[in-house]
């Protein structure tokens, strides 16, 4: 988010995480950390767990990845909301945009179930900015933009 937003956007993470965490559409959600856990990290510290695509993934991420898209298909409600056309048209942007990072996906046999997870990852983003305030339209293209790689590299 820093890197669309820059730094200024640092001191609003936690409202907007809190915002979401008492959110009743949010209740359904898996895997949030309690409000004591958010207010004790320290926002210049925290490092995502999300691979980096620019390496080689070890098997292990793959094994993350898979254990992931199968927790979010395996919950009903979030399953519900999982949209198969823009799945598909991230599978469709990856092969032809994004041809290393797709063959990297599908060496670990993971290229599908990495779209679901990042796809989840987006509409929680999305959520979570839309809860600190950003009109839906913003942050919908925010979020796609960060997490989905539709676009060409460059």
């Amino acid at each position: 988010m820093t890197g669309d937003l820059g730094e200024v956007v640092k001191p609003y993470l936690k409202a907007g995480y809190s915002a979401v965490y008492y959110d009743p559409r949010a209740a359904g959600f898996e895997g949030l950390d309690d409000l004591a856990t958010v207010d004790a990290a320290d926002v210049d510290t925290i490092t995502s767990e999300e691979p980096d695509m620019s390496d080689n993934l070890t098997p292990e991420d793959a094994a993350r990845i898979k254990a992931e898209a199968e927790r979010i298909l395996a919950s009903e409600e979030i399953a519900d909301m999982h949209n198969w056309i823009l799945h598909e048209r991230i599978v469709t942007a990856w092969q032809m945009y994004h041809e290393e990072m797709w063959r990297e996906l599908q060496r670990l046999g993971i290229g599908k179930e990495f779209a679901v997870v990042q796809q989840n990852r987006m509409w929680r983003e999305n959520d979570l900015l839309e809860a600190g305030g950003m009109p839906p339209n913003e942050a919908q293209k925010i979020a796609e933009r960060e997490h989905l790689m539709l676009a060409p590299d460059g």
